[in-house]
């Protein structure tokens, strides 16, 4: 024997959101892990941009040999550097590493370390060759600096994907939940409502047909006991009216006979036409 199982009308609604609910969840995760790492990319974008400000300054204080700008500018090209290579969780600001991108800020590292030696140490070369290393130096943070943007771009256009699936979702539950509430609720109600407006217009015979296994179920259970018990009173009533309806015809026989006996015998004058 098979055993049906008993849903309620809140737990069929459960069932029919959380998919959505879960969906939703995810989603709304991947949005702010997406944009966490587009604020972090963001922060080391603008960081590896002033190292460009940085390197043309710094070329600057070594054209007019200003030595206590020099060791602050170089004080914080470093600094910057350590930045971008460990990142800061509390601003926040970290490079969204893979190997190309490794390989370019190592890159910029090599080409700052020698232009750091030749130029910020002892015996300081001839300028004539300054202007082309600091754009060799500048060459490189500005691929770093586009790399960062074609990540960033990435992540942009997958924040884009997931607010367009977080839309289409919205949609979609809102179409399954109107879908849902119909199928149980607004129906389950119309089928009773029109069975109480049959049985109030005297149709003993009104049932509702579909019975789910819901609290609509129970109440559809309900009427439709209620139903055969107020019909089987009805028949009842019916037999019970109809016997009584023939031992008073019977009786009006009698006493319709009775009455004729009783005209014969008041109006016979001899007891031979009696």
């Amino acid at each position: 024997m098979v055993t049906r199982t008993h849903w309620g009308l809140g737990t069929k609604l459960a069932w029919v959101a959380t998919p959505f609910l879960v969906v939703a969840m995810l989603l709304i995760t991947a949005t702010l892990w997406v944009s966490w790492q587009l604020d972090g990319g963001a922060a080391a974008l603008n960081e590896a941009g002033r190292m460009r400000m940085q390197g043309y300054r710094l070329s600057l204080s070594v054209s007019t040999a200003d030595q206590p700008a020099i060791t602050q500018q170089v004080a914080d090209f470093e600094a910057s550097l350590a930045l971008l290579r460990h990142g800061d969780v509390d601003r926040p600001l970290f490079m969204p590493w893979d190997d190309a991108l490794r390989q370019r800020f190592e890159a910029v590292n090599g080409d700052w370390n020698a232009f750091r030696d030749r130029w910020t140490g002892a015996g300081t070369p001839a300028l004539a060759s300054l202007r082309a290393e600091t754009t060799v130096l500048v060459t490189r943070i500005d691929a770093l600096v586009s790399s960062i943007e074609s990540h960033l771009s990435r992540w942009t256009a997958i924040l884009h994907l997931l607010q367009a699936a977080m839309m289409a979702l919205t949609v979609m539950g809102a179409a399954a939940l109107l879908y849902t509430g119909y199928l149980f609720v607004l129906e389950p109600v119309s089928l009773l409502k029109r069975a109480i407006e049959r049985l109030q217009a005297g149709d003993l015979a009104a049932r509702v047909n579909k019975i789910t296994s819901d609290e609509f179920g129970t109440l559809a259970q309900g009427f439709n006991g209620m139903a055969d018990h107020l019909q089987s009173m009805y028949q009842n009533l019916e037999a019970r009216v109809a016997e009584k309806t023939a031992e008073l015809e019977e009786k009006r026989e009698r006493l319709e006979t009775l009455y004729s006996v009783t005209t014969l015998v008041a109006n016979a004058v001899s007891l031979d036409e009696l």
